[in-house]
């Protein structure tokens, strides 16, 4: 890290601690199955949905809820679906998806050595607090020391300028350290918030612009 030592090292959860694209892989099929869904499941269907909902989530043209229905309803072809209804189906996702929930090999050691640096360290999300914390649980990277910062919660997304405002506020600091796999949320907005920042470049991802400090893999971070 550049000097100087962060304050506080925040890491994103899903794709970055948490892989997230595997356990909605493995989720949606068994999910489909379940409620007997027609025709064949379909994961990459399921996880393109659910992205652009988030990201409508994430610009404020949907609530949290508002996305959670939407992707069941459009996933499934029933626009009419009562909300209620949607929100009972996707219930029952869950428990297939934290059922196929583990963290990435290379997540549990960085927390490790980021609490060894002295800095405050947690997790900067953009789901709800319950959901977030059950999938940390599943992936055993729930430690007591790690402060969770979940966007339902704080009342504002990942990459509104709000959401940095509010965790700043919270931490005491803007000597904070933003790690994560979203080039938009986890660095470019961290970055205009005053934030420091580091991308993480698992495989397939887009490649980060010139200045931008980007990493393979969190095994190589502190």
């Amino acid at each position: 890290m550049s000097a100087p030592s962060p304050a506080a090292i925040l890491f994103d959860l899903d794709d970055t601690l948490i892989d997230s694209a595997h356990a909605a892989h493995a989720g949606a099929i068994a999910w489909h199955q379940e409620i007997g869904a027609p025709g064949t499941p379909d994961p990459e269907r399921w996880r393109s949905i659910e992205i652009a909902w988030y990201k409508r989530f994430e610009r404020g043209e949907a609530t949290y809820l508002g996305q959670r229905i939407g992707r069941v309803r459009e996933y499934l072809n029933a626009p009419d679906l009562p909300e209620e209804e949607a929100l009972e189906l996707l219930q029952r996702f869950y428990p297939h998806y934290l059922a196929a929930t583990t963290a990435f090999p290379d997540a549990p050691s960085a927390l490790e050595r980021a609490r060894r640096t002295g800095a405050t360290v947690g997790i900067f999300t953009n789901g709800g607090f319950e959901m977030q914390f059950r999938k940390m649980k599943h992936a055993g990277i729930a430690h007591p020391w790690l402060k969770v910062f979940a966007a339902v919660e704080l009342g504002h997304p990942k990459p509104q300028p709000q959401a940095y405002t509010k965790v700043a506020q919270l931490l005491g600091t803007s000597n904070i350290t933003m790690v994560g796999d979203n080039l938009e949320n986890d660095v470019l907005a961290p970055l205009q918030a005053g934030w420091q920042a580091v991308y993480l470049q698992r495989p397939g991802a887009p490649q980060a612009p010139a200045g931008v400090v980007g990493v393979g893999t969190l095994d190589e971070l502190f």
